[in-house]
């Protein structure tokens, strides 16, 4: 075969296997485009008709009030809308008279349905056995003040079928001829590049013979003049760089110099060729250290140890820690492994990391752990110690019975609030929290978290106002973790609030966010214990706040969970006065 023949067909193939990958890819993306953009339109139909839903049913949830309701969404999104009760009863259906709606089986193990009911929204893509045709469905629960229930939407996957054979069918003929082009033009286009390629790889040889004064003599062909002079170009710097390895050292000390890691080499002797700019800095290195020993620098046993172990025995040494006192208290751990050329010894090199933060981290943890062991600790034993009374006999007595099974209850719910505590401090510090932004009205969040605070306020008559301007913007939040930073603010407010007090709920906004405050006339915090006030179980009185049934973690939960959503948290305080706790989020533009 003859080798412009042989090019064409490599280059076919070659082209052939791309357009083949070009049109699965392109097919597949088409089709998951069009579905995604159908499932999205079907996301924000859904979410229209529930607000619908609880608009028109907030005062009646009749069966013809619902079947009505349906019927109008239905029309004004061109889907098929069904509501059913939270035990999975069909209630009405837009594609199905009223009249037969109690013929319709149980939808509580419809995946969607089931999905809507225990997360609050579903979706499902499957064939209905009703209709005998894929659809594609969405769930989503809604409230009102009179009916709770779950509205679906489906909208039938033919469309999407019938688009992606379309596309298949145009993807198919704009191949194929592409195809056929490219392979005709591939023969002529190597007709044309034989003969001056022939030239180019003749000279090429004669330069693989060593004979680097030869250079590849640019053919009359203006294709190949790039080829050409690249590579006489490589073949210039291919000398150059044999006859300079000043220029390659230097390369390798401005990387070593660049290093966040200190270096240390040395040679056989031990005595040091090179230290960058890390090590200077780690061990406050001046002046010309070069010929010196380490421990003329430095000061240091443990690294001269390590020196004179790596040179004697031929042996690396991994991760050994050494602490600092001067210039600064460091801990670092020392790599070092030997140069050896000619089967001998000839350095070595020594690489230091600043394990400082790392160990500083390590003492967290273990404090973190000692804390979670002392706060488990006290109501595991009170919970034990009861629940060995009452075995022991207690539970004939009745008069105390009943106290010490309330003990065990109480210490069991505040050792639940501790875990779930933990738990959800967990999620946020390693963002496995799965966040679920959107538009939030800021008043009604605080209104109705404010609202489990009353019975609570009531005991002690304290007073709590929620001073919401009706001009503040939406805000984009997740509402569950926006909830739990408010609830965690005034909870703290009302349990350190003595009787008569108040505690204020207000906001203020700008055009990047909004500025949350929960303020309280209560016992205040000491100015030494505010920097401190955030810490994942630190209490200012720890005695008091045990009492009160505080696990030590809102405050650090309500830290991470503003940082999360891209706010920041900051706390004003006076003992004996109160305090202000703010924090911000960004507002929905």
């Amino acid at each position: 075969m003859r080798f412009q023949h042989k090019i064409t067909c490599v280059f076919a193939a070659i082209v052939g296997a791309i357009l083949f990958a070009a049109y699965i890819y392109l097919n597949a993306s088409l089709s998951e485009r069009v579905y995604q953009e159908t499932r999205d339109m079907l996301v924000n139909d859904i979410n229209a008709a529930r607000l619908y839903i609880e608009k028109e049913l907030s005062t009646e949830s009749s069966p013809d009030k619902i079947k009505n309701v349906v019927d109008k969404i239905s029309q004004a999104i061109k889907n098929r809308v069904t509501i059913v009760s939270m035990e999975g009863e069909p209630l009405a259906d837009s594609e199905i008279p009223e009249s037969d709606i109690g013929n319709i089986e149980n939808h509580l193990e419809r995946p969607e349905v089931r999905q809507a009911i225990s997360a609050g929204c579903g979706m499902s893509r499957r064939f209905s056995t009703t209709l005998k045709k894929d659809m594609l469905y969405a769930a989503i629960t809604f409230k009102t003040p009179v009916y709770n229930g779950v509205i679906r939407v489906s909208e039938s996957l033919s469309k999407i079928q019938e688009i992606s054979a379309h596309l298949r069918a145009t993807l198919i003929a704009i191949f194929i001829a592409a195809f056929a082009l490219i392979a005709v033009g591939a023969f002529f286009v190597s007709l044309f590049f034989t003969r001056p390629l022939t030239g180019i790889v003749n000279d090429i040889k004669e330069i693989t013979n060593e004979n680097f004064s030869g250079k590849v003599i640019v053919p009359p062909v203006k294709e190949f003049e790039d080829l050409a002079g690249a590579f006489n170009r490589l073949l210039s710097k291919l000398v150059s760089l044999l006859k300079d390895e000043t220029s390659s050292r230097s390369r390798m000390e401005a990387i070593l110099q660049s290093m966040t890691d200190g270096v240390m080499v040395v040679d056989g002797k031990g005595a040091i060729l090179f230290i960058n700019a890390t090590f200077k800095y780690l061990f406050a290195v001046k002046g010309d250290v070069e010929g010196k020993r380490p421990l003329e620098v430095i000061r240091n046993v443990d690294v001269q140890d390590t020196v004179d172990l790596v040179l004697k025995n031929e042996l690396s040494v991994s991760m050994k820690e050494i602490n600092l006192i001067m210039p600064q208290k460091k801990v670092l751990a020392i790599n070092a492994a030997p140069v050896v050329r000619d089967v001998a010894v000839d350095g070595a090199v020594l690489v230091f990391h600043d394990m400082t933060e790392l160990k500083k981290l390590e003492s967290v943890r273990k404090e973190f752990v000692a804390n979670v062991s002392h706060e488990l600790r006290t109501p595991l034993s009170s919970i034990k110690g009861y629940a060995e009374t009452l075995m022991d006999g207690a539970l004939k007595d009745e008069k105390n019975a009943g106290d010490f099974v309330r003990i065990i209850y109480d210490d069991a719910v505040r050792l639940e609030r501790l875990v779930n505590d933990i738990l959800d401090l967990s999620k946020l510090e390693s963002d496995r929290w799965d966040l679920n932004k959107r538009i939030l009205s800021l008043s009604g969040v605080i209104n109705k978290t404010a609202g489990h605070f009353r019975a609570a306020a009531a005991e002690k008559d304290i007073k709590i106002t929620v001073n919401i301007p009706a001009s503040i913007p939406e805000v984009m939040a997740d509402e569950v973790m926006l909830s739990q930073i408010i609830f965690n603010l005034v909870d703290n407010a009302v349990k350190y609030t003595d009787h008569s007090g108040s505690v204020v709920i207000s906001a203020v906004g700008n055009k990047d966010h909004v500025r949350v405050s929960v303020s309280d006339n209560g016992i205040g915090i000491p100015q030494e214990d505010l920097p401190r006030i955030f810490e994942r179980f630190y209490r200012v009185d720890k005695t008091r706040s045990r009492e009160l049934g505080g696990t030590g973690l809102g405050l650090a939960i309500v830290k991470h969970a503003v940082q999360v959503h891209g706010g920041d948290v900051s706390v004003e305080s006076t003992p004996g006065k109160g305090s202000t706790f703010s924090f911000t989020l960004p507002i929905y533009s």
